[in-house]
């Protein structure tokens, strides 16, 4: 396996939400994933832009970032945190449901802090990320329509970790706009099965 299958197969996983297998991949091929990554950002410059992190937080409890994540994925559109920072959103509400103390919180940042490992920017570079899911014996159609509809509508950049990380809470979506967002950002087959929420 060459160090570009490593770093497909990385982006492949972290862009479908699949995140330890994405972990386990960095954690065995953490050094070829990046080499991979440092050669895209020099052949494919980004213009850095703010990034922002939506995530369910319980308020109670002091926020420590995880020790065993090995990267963190990131939008450069604000609404898109916001919906994955919203408890009643179709990405969001199966985690909420396990735990109803657990509220929206935002990051964001000027741009980005650490090493960029993956930017959408780059999807057209690496080549038929939706294809190659497809071929992949894990991931199949489902995937490939995943990453696809993910690869059009996240803006989605993957970062190393970042230390020092300040969640702040965020009011959450009124039923207006938790509809608009989910009418954007929900794939419509999920809008197909479970309606638009609001």
């Amino acid at each position: 396996m060459t160090d570009l299958d490593l770093y497909l197969n990385f982006a492949l996983h972290a862009i479908l939400g699949r995140l330890g297998e994405a972990d386990t991949l960095m954690n065995i091929a953490g050094d070829e994933i990046r080499a991979v990554a440092d050669r895209l950002a020099a052949q494919h410059p980004i213009s850095p832009k703010p990034l922002y992190r939506g995530m369910l937080l319980d308020p109670d409890k002091p926020f420590a970032a995880d020790p065993k994540l090995t990267f963190l994925s990131w939008s450069e559109d604000r609404d898109v945190a916001l919906w994955f920072a919203c408890p009643r959103s179709v990405v969001s509400e199966p985690l909420a449901a396990t735990n109803p103390q657990l509220r929206g919180h935002l990051v964001d940042l000027p741009a980005p802090q650490s090493r960029v490992l993956f930017h959408h920017g780059w999807a057209g570079a690496i080549g038929g990320l939706a294809a190659l899911a497809r071929a992949h014996p894990l991931m199949g159609e489902e995937g490939r329509r995943q990453i696809e509809w993910s690869l059009r509508t996240q803006s989605e950049v993957i970062t190393a970790p970042v230390d020092g990380l300040r969640p702040n809470c965020t009011a959450d979506l009124d039923a207006e706009a938790l509809g608009a967002l989910e009418k954007r950002l929900s794939p419509p087959w999920v809008i197909a099965e479970e309606g638009i929420r609001s």
